[in-house]
Formats: C-alpha cells, sequence, structure tokens
C-alpha cells in the first residue's frame, strides 16, 4: 500500500517537473517574441514620425503655394 502511494507521488512529482519544463519553454519563446514585437513597435514609431514629419513638410508646402 506505502508503495502504491509512493509510486503515485512519484509520478505526480515527475508530472510537475515535465509541466515546469514546458512552462520554462514556453516562457522562453513569449520572451523571444515579446522582445521582437518591442524592437517592431519602436520602428513602427520612427515610421510613423517621420511620416508624420513629411505630411507636415507638404501641408506647410500647399499652405505657402496657396497663399502665393
Amino acid at each position: 500500500m506505502i508503495d502504491d502511494e509512493l509510486k503515485r507521488l512519484e509520478q505526480k512529482v515527475n508530472d510537475l517537473v515535465a509541466l515546469c519544463d514546458a512552462l520554462k519553454t514556453d516562457n522562453e519563446k513569449l520572451r523571444k517574441t515579446q522582445t521582437g514585437l518591442a524592437e517592431e513597435h519602436g520602428r513602427m514609431r520612427e515610421r510613423n514620425l517621420a511620416v508624420k514629419q513629411r505630411i507636415d513638410s507638404l501641408i506647410g508646402r500647399l499652405k505657402s503655394a496657396d497663399g502665393e
């Protein structure tokens, strides 16, 4: 009886170790994904700022051309 309980306990511990390993792997993948997305977000912000500046410049040129 005690032997059966120890085997069940051992199996539960093994299951928990396997779950921890799987979660650790998933966590590493998520961290890499998060890092990539943060980098992409930064690049997109820079691009958006550059586009906004170009549009503002074009609007300014149109306004000055309209006033001539």
